[in-house]
């Protein structure tokens, strides 16, 4: 019985190469006998350019070939050419493959050496102190919206603000000074043992618009490294000039300091210059006997404090378009859909570089800024705020208690 392929015989001998001439492999790849492969071998090296027909597999012998046209040697060479070619690229991909995984397995490493610094899953519950006589309450003070090598020029903003990192090395040494302050000033009528400090990203302004890599300071590299030098000096003021018993450092990563054009949900805090700079101030203050990380893979994160439960997050996630109701709305439809998930008592988010102080009502608070009023508010016709961030009181069995802004200026 005839069969209908016929095969060029440079092209079976291109093949045949591939496997260093085993004719055993050559005639199964072909789905022809070995022994057309061996008399197609054969006449190639005498020199004959006529076609081979194969035989098929099973058949005891070969049939007689057809004479065929040979192919013209321009296409023999194209076809070669386009083995040669998906070969190199199958070599190259099974390279790339092989180093995207090895490269994969260095990650996952190097991302298990910082999974044990701030595990929220280790950090337990701030109790009431039974000891202390009458009241005791703890304060939280946001630093968000930081933006620190953010360019803000003052012709750009109609002379309303000045903004680069000198200005904000001065802001956040203020921010932290001014801090203590409100906590020494509020000590004169209750205890207060336990700070909670809620980073809550956006510490940087990153690359994530095109504009921003001609006009930032500086690079997202660099600006992580300035962050953590203003963020750990200032930790550690707090620590030896507040006389606390606990420093509670809740971090959340913001829609700024991303590696991606677009943000990512499942993934965000692995694709999140804030989040690692997070983990190395976690590591550093690791054996710290008063300092205590939390730092937050997802995009909420939960601190239960007294008899009560916080809810800390950045707030890009709440959906508001700029209505003319503000984002309070959203906002309290957000923390409703929250609550379905795990209740808290009170929110805590930045994001929006408008200063709302919590209330018993709407039981959220929303962070100011560091970097004050920049060339976006003017655009989208937000009312100009001076840098400001929040500072709260929660009281045992009292609840959320006295609130203040912590001016930087």
């Amino acid at each position: 019985m005839a069969n209908s392929k016929a095969f060029s015989l440079g092209h079976l001998a291109y093949i045949a190469a591939q496997f260093d001439g085993n004719k055993s492999q050559t005639a199964d790849s072909l789905g022809i006998h070995r022994e057309s492969v061996s008399k197609a071998l054969k006449a190639q090296q005498k020199g004959q350019l006529q076609g081979v027909q194969p035989t098929p597999l099973g058949e005891a012998e070969a049939k007689p070939a057809e004479q065929v046209q040979p192919a013209a040697p321009p296409e023999l060479v194209r076809a070669d050419r386009r083995h040669a070619s998906v070969s190199a690229e199958i070599s190259s991909l099974r390279t790339k493959y092989k180093e995207a995984i090895e490269q994969l397995g260095l990650s996952e490493q190097r991302l298990g050496v910082l999974d044990g610094y701030g595990d929220s899953s280790k950090i337990k519950p701030i109790p009431i102190n039974r000891s202390i006589s009458g009241g005791q309450a703890a304060a939280i003070i946001q630093a968000t919206d930081w933006h620190i090598e953010e360019r803000v020029d003052r012709h750009l903003v109609n002379g309303a603000n000045e903004y680069n990192p000198d200005i904000a090395r001065k802001r956040a040494a203020n921010f932290f000074g001014n801090a203590l302050k409100l906590v020494r000033k509020e000590r004169k009528d209750v205890a207060i043992e336990t700070l909670i400090v809620h980073i809550g990203g956006d510490i940087i302004t990153g690359y994530i618009h095109e504009e921003l890599v001609e006009s930032n300071h500086l690079s997202p590299t660099e600006a992580i490294l300035l962050a953590q030098e203003f963020l750990i000096g200032g930790i550690k003021r707090l620590r030896d000039d507040g006389n606390f018993k606990t420093i509670r450092v809740v971090c959340n990563y913001g829609n700024h300091g991303r590696t991606t054009p677009k943000i990512r949900v499942s993934t965000g805090h692995q694709n999140s210059y804030e989040w690692l700079l997070y983990k190395l101030m976690a590591r550093d203050f690791a054996d710290d006997p008063v300092i205590q990380f939390q730092v937050a893979d997802a995009y909420v994160e939960y601190v239960d404090i007294f008899d009560y439960t916080l809810r800390f997050h950045h707030g890009d996630a709440i959906k508001y378009g700029g209505g003319i109701g503000g984002v309070t709305i959203p906002l309290i439809k957000y923390i409703h859909r929250l609550n379905g998930q795990r209740y808290a008592h009170g929110d805590f988010i930045g994001h929006y570089h408008q200063l709302t102080p919590y209330n018993r009502a709407s039981k959220f608070a929303i962070n100011g800024s560091l970097i004050g009023f920049n060339p976006y508010a003017l655009r989208i016709g937000a009312s100009p705020e001076p840098p400001l961030q929040n500072f709260q009181l929660v009281a045992a069995g009292k609840g959320f208690t006295v609130h203040a802004p912590i001016f930087v200026e």
